[in-house]
């Protein structure tokens, strides 16, 4: 099995998919709005991927979430009007392939490092966390590949230079006739055959990692201060209760305090206390809207579920809420109260397409 047949196979079949799906009627999507990080982590968690979803830029959230390609290489989408930041755990089942499809790039980071044009990211094998953000106005798209068979063909085929890359990079840019034909293959709604598709993308993938065909962008290793802001993101997340204080985050994280504010300004657009305040007030949201999570913290009030998260100004609480979700938190908690007055989080049950791309 040559690597050659699957890159000509690809080139040969694009426009035929192409074609084929403006003929064909549209594959099954599964569409899900989403209004907060959390709704957005749930969709994502009821397929097996674990995130943890901060939202980084002001005002009301409003998302759109798809999952469509075929179980055998599932195609997520998002679109968000704000800029959001991704950490978590890959995977070990996919390797995947990202793109964006727009020119919104002003927050885009992959692993703490800056995105251009034309690029597509993901796909180092090494890798095993994701550390991502997306901009405000941005539609993303990422695809699945079955890793087993994805490095089952690359040994059949001999080809150690395609394995070396997907060793030692993570994000390359691609000319943009490369860049069309993987956009064209991400598409949620895809109409081609399921194992066809599958063997697209895997050629696809593998075409523009060829000698000369692309350019190495990042390697997927963490620098210095990449890795600083990783683990700043995870004592924020994982200390949800825990007094903010700058000094003693320097002492926590082993960095000066100026390391870790000209850090996070340059890789979030905010500085350390901000960016820390608005995962706290994430988790505030979270918690307003989830009645059982206010079970288990003994918290059934906007006030004193503030106040279990460290907010003790009830003024400055409700400004800075309202300031980053648009919303008072006591129309987010009565929400949650009235099943019927929002969007809440799907389950596997609830949408078959889940639980088939979970297999």
């Amino acid at each position: 099995m040559d690597v050659c047949f699957f890159v000509e196979r690809c080139k040969n079949c694009i426009k035929a998919a192409s074609f084929e799906a403006e003929q064909v009627e549209q594959a099954s999507v599964m569409r899900i709005p989403f209004q907060s990080a959390w709704q957005l982590k749930s969709h994502f968690a009821a397929i097996g991927l674990d995130f943890r979803i901060v939202q980084l830029t002001a005002g009301p959230l409003s998302g759109l979430f798809e999952l469509g390609g075929h179980p055998s290489s599932p195609v997520l989408s998002i679109k968000t009007n704000q800029g959001l930041l991704f950490e978590g755990t890959r995977h070990p089942q996919w390797t995947p392939i990202a793109l964006e499809n727009t020119h919104h790039l002003e927050l885009h980071r992959v692993r703490g490092e800056t995105v251009g044009h034309h690029c597509v990211h993901g796909f180092n094998r090494l890798v095993t966390e994701s550390f991502f953000q997306i901009s405000p106005g941005a539609h993303t798209t990422i695809g699945l590949l079955n890793s087993a068979r994805l490095w089952s063909l690359i040994e059949q085929a001999k080809n150690d230079q395609v394995f070396d890359v997907m060793e030692t990079t993570n994000s390359v840019r691609v000319s943009p006739q490369l860049f069309e034909q993987i956009q064209a293959l991400l598409r949620p709604d895809t109409t081609t055959e399921p194992e066809l598709h599958e063997e697209l993308l895997q050629a696809a993938l593998l075409n523009c990692l060829q000698p000369g065909k692309a350019s190495t962008v990042h390697s997927g290793d963490l620098t210095q201060g990449s890795h600083l802001m990783h683990e700043l993101i995870r004592w924020g997340t994982c200390h949800p209760t825990a007094v903010i204080k700058l000094e003693d985050l320097s002492r926590q994280l082993f960095a000066s305090r100026s390391t870790i504010v000209q850090n996070c300004r340059t890789t979030f657009g905010l500085g350390p206390m901000a960016l820390l305040k608005q995962i706290r007030l994430g988790q505030v949201q979270h918690t307003l809207s989830r009645p059982q999570l206010q079970q288990q913290i003994g918290c059934n009030n906007v006030q004193s579920i503030a106040a279990y998260y460290g907010f003790s100004s009830r003024n400055h609480f409700a400004r800075d809420y309202r300031q980053l979700f648009g919303e008072a938190p006591s129309q987010t908690l009565q929400r949650a109260a009235d099943p019927g007055m929002g969007v809440h989080s799907v389950s596997i049950a609830q949408i078959p397409q889940m639980a088939i791309a979970r297999r």
